[in-house]
């Protein structure tokens, strides 16, 4: 999964450590990390969108689509949303992270 305006507040590299604790192929590893990166990519998302007034929705979408590394469209997102968008993107993220290392930790046993 290509690196996005949010991967900063989402890092995902605690996931893969404790993915990289079992004994997997190489593809289930890879197909893991993908599952947790988009899931946690989701929720991203749907932060946002649930912050960002219904109006600029369509807008988001199309810039964010055509260019999911462009830093000017977090600035975009501050202006436009009236919270505080970055630490409700890591809030969001850490419960999320949280949750896969249980699931994790769960099948370990």
């Amino acid at each position: 999964m290509s690196q996005s305006i949010f991967h900063h507040l989402t890092l995902v590299e605690e996931i893969i450590t404790e993915i990289d604790m079992h004994d997997l192929t190489t593809e289930e590893r890879d197909e893991l990390v993908d599952l947790a990166q988009k899931t946690i990519h989701h929720h991203t998302l749907t932060t946002v969108l649930d912050h960002l007034p219904p109006q600029k929705h369509h807008e988001f979408i199309t810039k964010y689509k055509n260019d999911p590394e462009n830093k000017e469209l977090l600035a975009w997102l501050k202006s436009e949303i009236k919270i505080d968008i970055e630490a409700a993107i890591k809030t969001q993220a850490a419960k999320i992270k949280k949750e896969i290392l249980a699931e994790i930790k769960r099948a370990r046993k």
